[in-house]
């Protein structure tokens, strides 16, 4: 998600498959994909009641969806499937935070990662928010 600054308005963009972008600005809403509308007006929200979070903060927040999705198997079958694919998708998907955040894992002290979350679809917190 790309975030960047216009005439003091924040400006929200959002790829979709097709490679078009939306944006929200001021507060306007022009989303073609309705299943990223609630995640994306939960974002806008959370922005504009506490700034743009940091890494530690997401990964606060998502805990709790995470812990809910452990205790459904049927959600949590669609985790492990997620994960699965994310693993064929992303041959370097241990240098990402928020793998090891969704499986429970701890990264090698020696290969700590060095990226917070896969892109676009592939977010692994679009998952959690969304599922």
């Amino acid at each position: 998600m790309g975030i960047g600054r216009r005439s003091g308005h924040q400006l929200i963009g959002v790829g979709h498959e097709s490679g078009s972008r939306n944006f929200v600005s001021g507060g306007e809403q022009n989303i073609v994909d309705h299943s990223r509308q609630r995640l994306i007006n939960n974002k806008l929200k959370y922005m504009s009641q506490e700034g743009i979070p940091n890494n530690e903060d997401v990964k606060a927040e998502l805990a709790e969806k995470k812990s809910l999705v452990y205790k459904d198997m049927e959600k949590y079958e669609l985790l492990v499937e997620f994960a699965n694919q994310l693993k064929v998708k992303y041959p370097d998907y241990l240098d990402y935070d928020l793998f090891h955040f969704l499986v429970g894992s701890t990264p090698v002290p020696d290969k700590m990662p060095t990226k917070f979350d896969f892109p676009g679809e592939d977010s692994i917190e679009f998952f959690l928010r969304s599922i």
